[in-house]
């Protein structure tokens, strides 16, 4: 007889169960890598794709705009800055390869950089396609938008049929394009330098119409005011129209100088300036199907025309004179004070000699602001110089003008003695319109006479005496009689 011992199932003991935990553990520590870069890479492929779709709408606004608009605001200083700093598949695009090195220089850079030669120097940043990064934020993820605009030349088929367009390349046989280079930028975990998206397209730069574009039976809006720097004056009220063909046009405007707006219904600026400054202005007309044009032009905001002070200004007479008065200078680049072109005048304070105001003998061209003649009268007056610029806005300066008085010299009385011949003695004159034309005296020694042609004293005293107030008096050719003669009194004039 056989006996069986049955034992019932107790289940996994304690250390089976431990050592099943361990493993289990091992299992996933080993495969959280995995999920790690598995979680990242799904990441980063979200991220790429919102950066697709930012240079996709990034594209969407060059189509946006006529293709002779494309280069409107874009400096070349800020053009050649932003090519620069560019990744480096970007310059890849704009120069081709091992070729990238030209993007520095402002002279090579022109051939295969596209900028707009009009704009002010440092517009770009607010053209149409600016020239600055576009921030975006994306599900949290920030990012940077850019626009580049290179140059390039599409060669004739090849034996293969393929073209090319070759970045700088010129010449009569190769169709020139516009390539349009937009680059998406962002940062990640993957790429610690930094993540870029590029995307690349052509645009003929002969045509109205991006050669890509989808858009050819839409009726676009396009700004037919052209884009020349606008000229205004402090305090001068402005109102200048712009235009637009397309229909439901409105209009908004970005950089107005400080005191002027637009009107969104009908696209005229007006206002009254308030500060003298260069301001770079951009104006976005918008019509019904919601299509956009730009226009980027600078507009200057001059001081009004003041003339710099003078001070006294002392001429002689009978002496070819030329002066040529001037507006108050700025630093050499606008805003000035005061607009081009200039037309001067001139008038004075009437005194008792100058009863004209201005020095007579001198006129001035109204056209240079030059005084030039010959001063023939001596004397001082108040003179008032006027300007008056293209804005009908007058500026003045007064001041005193002087033309060296007439005076007799200093004279000597000689030694005198009753019945002896004095030795001459000539009086002498300064200042005024010469020439002398005469010589007088009055109570001198009984005996003595003036030569009036030459002014000199002579004879022989014959009365022994003391003659007193003796007057000696010069005429000049003055040409106002009130300002002709100079005197000198001797008081006393002793004879032995």
């Amino acid at each position: 007889m056989i006996r069986t011992r049955l034992r019932s199932d107790g289940g996994f003991t304690l250390l089976e169960v431990m050592v099943a935990m361990a493993v289990i553990s091992t299992m996933m520590l080993s495969l959280s890598p995995m999920f790690v870069t598995t979680m990242r890479v799904n990441n980063q492929q979200s991220d790429r794709q919102a950066a697709i779709q930012a240079a996709d709408d990034a594209m969407e606004r060059v189509r946006a705009i006529q293709a002779n608009a494309l280069l409107t605001g874009r400096d070349p200083q800020s053009t050649v800055d932003q090519a620069v700093a560019a990744p480096a598949e970007v310059k890849t695009l704009l120069a081709g390869n091992g070729n990238t090195a030209v993007l520095g220089n402002a002279t090579l850079a022109e051939a295969y950089l596209a900028w707009d030669d009009g704009a002010a120097l440092g517009a770009g940043p607010t053209a149409a396609l600016p020239t600055a990064s576009n921030p975006l934020v994306i599900s949290g993820v920030p990012y940077q938008q850019q626009w580049f605009i290179g140059k390039c030349g599409l060669a004739p088929p090849a034996a293969d049929g393929s073209q090319a367009c070759v970045p700088g390349l010129a010449g009569a046989s190769n169709t020139p394009l516009y390539r349009i280079v937009v680059a998406v930028g962002w940062t990640d975990r993957l790429c610690p330098a930094g993540c870029t998206y590029v995307t690349t397209s052509l645009i003929s730069s002969k045509t109205e119409e991006p050669v890509f574009s989808i858009r050819d039976s839409i009726q676009r809006v396009k700004i037919t005011s052209p884009a020349v720097t606008q000229t205004n004056e402090m305090s001068v009220p402005v109102s200048v129209p712009f235009a637009a063909s397309g229909s439901g046009v409105t209009w908004k405007a970005t950089g107005l100088p400080t005191g002027l707006t637009i009107d969104p219904t009908t696209g005229v600026v007006s206002g009254v300036p308030t500060v003298a400054a260069i301001f770079s202005t951009q104006l976005t007309a918008t019509d019904a199907s919601a299509q956009e044009d730009y226009l980027s032009f600078s507009w200057v905001v001059n001081n009004l025309p003041t003339i710099p002070s003078q001070g006294t200004l002392t001429t002689p007479g009978s002496v070819a004179y030329t002066k040529t008065f001037v507006v108050t200078k700025s630093t050499g680049t606008a805003p000035f004070t005061g607009t081009a072109p200039y037309t001067w005048s001139w008038s004075g304070v009437p005194t008792a000699t100058w009863t004209t105001g201005t020095p007579p003998g001198l006129t001035m061209d109204p056209a240079t602001g030059t005084v030039s003649g010959t001063p023939n009268v001596g004397g001082s007056t108040t003179v008032t110089v006027s300007v008056t610029d293209s804005f009908k806005q007058v500026g003045t300066r007064s001041f005193t003008w002087t033309v060296t008085p007439l005076s007799v010299g200093t004279f000597t009385v000689p030694a005198s003695k009753a019945g002896t011949a004095i030795t001459p003695v000539t009086v002498t004159a300064a200042g005024g319109i010469p020439p002398y034309v005469s010589f007088s005296a009055t109570n001198l020694p009984t005996g003595l006479a003036i030569d009036p042609a030459t002014g000199t004293i002579s004879g022989t005293p014959t009365q022994a005496k003391t003659f007193a107030n003796v007057v000696l008096t010069v005429t000049d050719s003055s040409a106002d009689a009130g300002s002709r003669t100079a005197s000198r009194t001797i008081s006393t004039w002793k004879v032995s």
